[in-house]
């Protein structure tokens, strides 16, 4: 199997050259009701949390709520330096409508993400050693009315073994592609069918980060090679079609505010909101805003850099794909990314 093509000219799909003509629209824009500034971006992350916030006193509003986004939206430093993208309505039905259906392909690596992590008897020590991520309680309750059942999956064709940028393991493919041979066509299956919204991504973050995009793509490259990395990346290498190294499912999880441990500053995550829920909303802590998530939503921003959450989204379903570039892998093939994105 050849490996995948991924270039800065995207294919014919319409919702790539949708994406690609509105950027042409955005980056041509500078109305207040699209972008809207914060303070410079290199020495604005170099700030603890508390200093971020002070720095940040224009977004409170005179009632202190929350503000709340639901037009598309791009969050700039004084520089021009774009931090978030809030691109509501990116995906099409078609597309958002394929994704979320696919996703119970892989159903059985979303349970076992939350079982593997539940305490045993006399043996549970504290949520900060577990760690939150695969807590049961942040799960909604299984029903016949969800199409995919609560859980958390981690997927990459290539990172160290443990799954721990610290370490010096060798680089393999993630045991939720690899680890269960019985689910293995599923897995496949499931990839073919997300190949679209993998590419899609893509071919965004070249639009917006174009030295992001560039080393995961040769990093994706050189994976795809049969020698590489003892062998041990090629086979799901070849059918990952995201520059992105790595990707976490969630199904039906609330998350904390929190900013991610793994990731850069100037790197942007994307993460596509998928599903039925019925008011499901994305909080960002320093900006005191929340944006509205429904599906088809697509966020590009640093979840090393924001504090962000999502709270009780009512009823309905809801998933989440992120996509995220791990640093120590870009950085193992001496690709490392110092820039920051677009300036609009």
């Amino acid at each position: 199997m050849s490996p995948p093509k991924l270039s800065k000219c995207p294919g014919g799909h319409g919702v790539t050259k949708a994406f690609i003509d509105e950027q042409k629209v955005l980056l041509n824009m500078a109305g207040p009701d699209l972008i809207n500034r914060v303070t410079g971006c290199s020495s604005f992350f170099a700030l603890s949390i508390e200093k971020r916030q002070r720095e940040l006193a224009q977004w409170c509003t005179e009632e202190g709520k929350p503000r709340l986004f639901s037009d598309k939206t791009v969050i700039v430093d004084q520089d021009g330096i774009a931090l978030i993208w809030y691109l509501p309505n990116l995906l099409d039905d078609e597309l958002k409508h394929r994704v979320y259906k696919s996703s119970s392909l892989i159903d059985h690596q979303l349970v076992e993400g939350v079982k593997k992590h539940q305490p045993k008897t006399n043996t549970y020590t504290s949520k900060n050693q577990k760690g939150w991520r695969s807590d049961p309680e942040l799960f909604s309750k299984s029903s016949g009315n969800h199409h995919v059942r609560p859980g958390v999956a981690n997927f990459s064709f290539g990172w160290r073994g443990s799954g721990r940028e610290w370490t010096e393991d060798d680089i393999v493919s993630s045991l939720s592609l690899q680890g269960n041979k019985a689910k293995i066509p599923f897995t496949q299956q499931w990839l073919q069918r997300i190949s679209v919204l993998q590419r899609t991504i893509s071919f965004a973050l070249s639009a917006i980060h174009p030295d992001l995009f560039e080393a995961g793509r040769r990093v994706l490259e050189f994976c795809c090679n049969t020698e590489s990395h003892k062998g041990h990346t090629h086979e799901w290498a070849r059918i990952w079609n995201s520059v992105y190294t790595a990707l976490t499912v969630l199904s039906n999880r609330r998350s904390p505010g929190h900013v991610d441990s793994h990731g850069r500053s100037n790197y942007l995550d994307a993460l596509v909101s998928l599903g039925t829920a019925a008011h499901p909303k994305i909080f960002f802590k320093e900006l005191n805003s929340s944006f509205s998530y429904k599906s088809g939503t697509v966020l590009f921003f640093s979840g090393r850099g924001w504090t962000h959450e999502v709270g009780d989204w009512g009823a309905g379903e809801r998933i989440c794909y992120a996509s995220y570039m791990r640093p120590e892998i870009i950085e193992a093939h001496v690709l490392p990314v110092t820039s920051w994105g677009v300036r609009v």
